[in-house]
């Protein structure tokens, strides 16, 4: 019986964070146009807070935040690439010949809260842009939460490997109601 109500549990908490997850703008129709997509993404940490201090700062505390950085980006493209079962998304950093740029804007790392008492949770919303880098979707809430034991290093890509998760169920999903949606329209 314990065993059932910790099962619930963590499949309850783990389905909460992809539904928390909200298409707030636009459409992510821009993925279905071809069989195979090619997709930029990037990481913006311009208005991020950093365990508790802006980039800037972070940086003087912690001269290797630009590997932080490196590594984390691969990380979230890993794992969101690992969740799109039904769709050839290729997801790459610094490719200039994308349709679409998926935009990953930070908007804090750290920080413990009631619900996660967690080091190193991951908040961010999501910006598709088409190749003329105009906003086409809008995920607000795109969020993971870090480890309890670690380098700060090791408990953000905790947060991020989490957020990045998240977010490939997310667009795997709604990818799929998309498309069915868009069969039963063509009958």
């Amino acid at each position: 019986m314990t065993k059932k109500i910790i099962a619930i549990f963590t499949i309850a908490m783990f389905a909460g964070n992809i539904f928390a997850q909200k298409l707030t703008e636009g459409s992510l129709e821009i993925f279905l146009k071809n069989n195979v997509v090619v997709a930029n993404i990037e990481m913006d940490f311009s208005n991020a807070t950093i365990y508790g201090l802006n980039e800037n700062d972070f940086l003087k505390f912690e001269p290797e935040w630009p590997n932080w950085k490196e590594e984390a980006l691969r990380i979230f493209t890993t794992q969101t690439t690992s969740k799109l079962k039904d769709f050839y998304i290729r997801i790459d950093t610094n490719n200039s010949n994308s349709e679409t740029t998926i935009k990953v804007v930070v908007k804090s790392v750290g920080n413990v809260s009631a619900n996660y008492p967690y080091k190193g949770n991951f908040d961010s919303n999501i910006e598709i842009l088409d190749r003329e880098n105009n906003v086409v979707a809008r995920i607000e809430k795109v969020f993971g939460h870090g480890g309890k034991y670690g380098t700060n290093q090791n408990l953000m890509n905790d947060g991020v490997e989490r957020a990045a998760i998240n977010f490939g169920n997310f667009l795997n999903n709604n990818l799929n109601k998309l498309k069915n949606n868009s069969a039963k329209n063509r009958k």
